[in-house]
């Protein structure tokens, strides 16, 4: 485990010096040891320095996941810089935005990326590494490691200082960059080893994405500070996936629900024995119990949800021994407090809906650039999650939903998850999403944007079902089909796309 007060850097290079020549991380192209990932960063940050990246400057790096892409980030952090990881899927228009607001030293980036963006890169002043071929005045980033000697890390740095700066996925709105600092990340991978049992023995799957905090700020730290075998998916393919982790002999998987959803689905000609596992886990979005359920009966194992945000890292989880509940996001971590308060943030009683705040040495520096809503998100070291949620007597928490995703109809107040989850107790419906439409009379109204089954079944039928099941005012007034939600990289919900699907319905069917 890292040392008191120590910088990420020093952490993961300490990490990578114990454990030498091992395996470390295993990509479909080839394999890096310890040792390999360590020299291999060690030049990168040389380049970096030839380049003109400082200590302490930010540097963007956007590729889809490959070795070079883990040997930057850990160059980056050998330099002393702060990482932005940036998802390679970007638009022009939403990469210009972050650029500017994060205004990196530097940038590595795959060479799709650089088609795509070189000239926006260029028109910004950032001088860029590519990752694959490159053109002049841009250098490769095999280049840049051949022609750089590794050099011991001069800068020291403090472990209250940035160490990577995270853009949240702005699904109400623009992207806010959170910085995180050393002790942060630290602090919050180091509770989750000790907490889900993770040592060197374990074998894990990671099919993750490479720029977020669920694979990249747990993932990846945990994987090298443990000292396990990692082996890398650069996209999750259910079947491909689930044979990987029975050859392989994983012991160790983390995903998202739409995952889990799709292992469940499989046909029953691609069932594997999963004996070896150890632990599945599921996060970024909530888990529905009927998933939960089907996954249990189909392949013996119970999965752990846990609970976290990009400002925070991990915070809360079910236990790794002891009662992992459908529907429950589980306990508070050691050195995590959760508090469930009203909009004054007084505490509302157990079994009573409330915002919850978190506080732990994991909480976020603030927001890049925005001082007033770091000041609104952050009081006295309490985080304000945006998640209404609700504590049970036994301690255990829930997710009820988004506090900006609650719909106000008629003066009622609806959490859409609530009726997200009635819809999903129908034989006929896959997924479901529920967001509020404006109403003159009712100011909103529930809509729903059902993903059907094998089993269809019509809007007639699920609104009766939804009759049964609901109050009057949380039924939905509007319901139309789609074949797939709308969803950003991590797997959660757009709401807005979702939202902007049913407005162009209900206007086509005016």
């Amino acid at each position: 485990m890292a040392e008191k007060d120590q910088t990420l850097q020093a952490a993961l290079q300490a990490a990578c010096l114990r454990h030498g020549q091992r395996e470390a991380f295993r990509f479909p192209e080839r394999s890096l040891s310890f040792a390999e990932l360590d020299d291999a960063a060690g030049r990168c940050a040389a380049g970096l320095a030839a380049l003109g990246a400082r200590p302490r400057e930010r540097v963007a790096i956007m590729a889809p996941t490959c070795p070079e892409l883990l040997v930057a980030h850990l160059g980056v952090q050998w330099l002393g810089g702060v990482r932005v990881p940036l998802n390679p899927g970007l638009t022009g228009d939403e990469l210009a935005f972050l650029l500017r607001d994060a205004a990196p030293a530097a940038a590595i980036v795959g060479e799709p990326q650089s088609a795509a963006h070189g000239a926006l890169l260029q028109s910004l002043g950032i001088r860029c590494v590519v990752i694959g071929a490159a053109a002049p005045p841009d250098p490769s980033f095999a280049e840049l490691l051949s022609r750089a000697a590794p050099a011991p890390p001069v800068h020291q740095g403090r472990a209250d200082e940035p160490a990577l700066l995270f853009y949240t996925s702005g699904t109400t709105g623009r992207p806010k960059g959170a910085l995180l600092s050393h002790r942060n990340v630290l602090s919050g991978v180091e509770r989750l080893i000790n907490a889900w049992r993770w040592s060197g023995d374990d074998r894990f799957l990671l099919a993750l994405p490479l720029f977020h905090v669920h694979g990249l700020g747990v993932g990846v730290h945990g994987a090298l500070l443990t000292g396990c075998l990692t082996i890398v998916r650069p996209r999750f393919r259910a079947a491909e996936d689930l044979a990987c982790l029975a050859r392989e002999r994983c012991t160790l998987f983390m995903g998202v629900p739409a995952m889990y959803y799709d292992l469940v689905h499989l046909p029953d000609d691609q069932a594997r024995d999963l004996g070896r596992m150890r632990l599945f886990i599921s996060g970024s979005a909530a888990l529905p119990i009927t998933t939960f359920a089907a996954f249990e009966k189909r392949y013996g194992h119970r999965i752990l949800e846990r609970y976290g945000a990009t400002e925070t890292m991990l915070t809360i989880s079910n236990p790794y021994d002891g009662e992992r509940r459908p529907g429950s996001i589980g306990l508070p971590l050691p050195g995590v407090e959760v508090r469930v308060v009203d909009e004054a943030w007084r505490d509302v009683p157990n079994g009573t809906p409330g915002e919850l705040l978190i506080r732990s040495e994991s909480v976020f520096l603030g927001y890049h650039n925005l001082p007033e809503a770091t000041a609104e998100a952050v009081r006295d070291g309490w985080f304000a999650s945006g998640d209404i949620g609700l504590r049970e007597p036994d301690g255990y928490l829930r997710i009820l939903d988004r506090k900006k995703n609650l719909v106000i109809s008629g003066g009622f107040n609806i959490y859409p998850a609530e009726v997200e989850n009635v819809l999903r107790r129908h034989a006929g419906v896959r997924d479901a999403a529920v967001v509020g439409l404006p109403d003159e009379r009712l100011g909103e109204v529930v809509a729903a944007l059902v993903v059907p089954s094998e089993s269809a079944a019509t809007a007639e039928e699920l609104l009766t079902f939804c009759g049964a099941h609901l109050a009057r005012y949380k039924q939905p007034r509007r319901l139309h089909f789609a074949p797939d939600l709308p969803r950003n990289a991590m797997g959660k919900v757009d709401a807005r796309a979702v939202r902007r699907l049913l407005a162009e319905e209900v206007s086509r069917q005016a």
